[in-house]
């Protein structure tokens, strides 16, 4: 049986690189204002709507053209919209844990990780329908305009590189090691401390039955944001994930169903735990002292990439006012 090949029905992400778990994204409450970037380049001015919307044309027309071929299921899987408020590169207050009480009690640490709803995965064992989608993925780019392939990789290359440098950066500043020791020590005069694992050093402790919002980042120590998980603080629950499976049979197209919107919900002791983390994040001075340098960083980084990004985000105007008349949208 040959391989089956997993197509989404979804827009593909906007890649941000390794440290895209230290981005904010969706609700920004406890975030607070971002400073003033008008008359200089910031992070906050990434085209990322724009970059997602130049996908979700090329979803739709690749959508057009397998419904042409006689292969509906793209189109009657359905593509989301683009979400406007959406901003990956923003910097803000919970980057760094729970910013205030509020914010914890609310969230815990699982800030991020609410899922919007997804549409159908379509997975194939079709090989006549495999060779039509590249054929039609390769026609909707050309429609676009013939850079618009290249501009799309292009600039996701481009938010890598910022994301990165910003990361390698902050993680090399002083004030990234004092303060990190500084909340360690804070939550350990409240009686938490890493756990010890046989093999010795800070282990992940007991995992909640979710997503772990603190897998992506580093171990509790002084080199590393200090993590829930390295507490042995179990974690809360971001719903139920996508159970269905395909069965293998050959010649075949199927459609699984939609996922719902999840929302992700803390343990009782995870916001025990986030109360005191951000309690310790504002006795310290941490909250507000990372989110200005991260700021300042990623100014600096901005200006050494001004160049690519002016020329990028020049071509990618063009392109996303071509790639909206193609689908109906003014």
């Amino acid at each position: 049986m040959r391989k089956a090949r997993w197509i989404s029905g979804g827009l593909a992400a906007l890649s941000l690189g390794a440290l895209c778990a230290s981005c904010s994204s969706g609700d920004s409450s406890g975030a607070g204002p971002a400073p003033e970037s008008a008359g200089r380049l910031s992070f906050e001015q990434f085209p990322e709507y724009k970059v997602e919307l130049l996908n979700y044309a090329h979803v739709k027309l690749t959508a057009e053209c397998m419904k042409q071929a006689g292969y509906p299921q793209l189109a009657q899987a359905g593509v989301p919209e683009p979400d406007r408020a959406r901003n990956l590169m923003r910097i803000t207050p919970a980057r760094f844990g729970p910013p205030d009480e509020a914010h914890a009690r609310r969230y815990g640490f699982g800030y991020e990780w609410n899922s919007p709803a997804q549409p159908p995965s379509v997975v194939s064992f079709d090989k006549s329908f495999d060779k039509s989608h590249e054929r039609c993925q390769e026609d909707a780019w050309r429609k676009i305009g013939p850079s618009a392939k290249r501009l799309y990789s292009s600039i996701n290359d481009l938010s890598n590189k910022l994301i990165t440098d910003y990361g390698r950066q902050l993680q090399a500043h002083p004030e990234w090691t004092r303060l990190n020791k500084a909340l360690l020590s804070c939550l350990a005069e409240s009686g938490y401390r890493p756990v010890a694992t046989p093999g010795g050093g800070a282990g992940p402790g007991k995992e909640g039955q979710g997503r772990d919002p603190g897998a992506a980042g580093a171990p509790a120590s002084s080199a590393g944001q200090p993590e829930p998980r390295s507490f042995g603080v179990r974690l809360g629950f971001g719903g139920r994930e996508e159970s269905w499976r395909p069965t293998p049979r050959r010649g075949t197209v199927q459609v699984g169903p939609a996922i719902p919107a999840r929302a992700y919900v803390p343990t009782a002791e995870e916001v025990k735990f986030a109360v005191v983390y951000a309690e310790c994040n504002q006795s310290t001075g941490r909250t507000r002292t990372l989110t200005e340098i991260s700021r300042k960083l990623q100014d600096e980084v901005m200006r050494r990439h001004e160049t690519e990004f002016t020329e990028l985000t020049a071509t990618l105007d063009t392109l996303v006012t071509r790639a909206a008349t193609l689908i109906g949208r003014t």
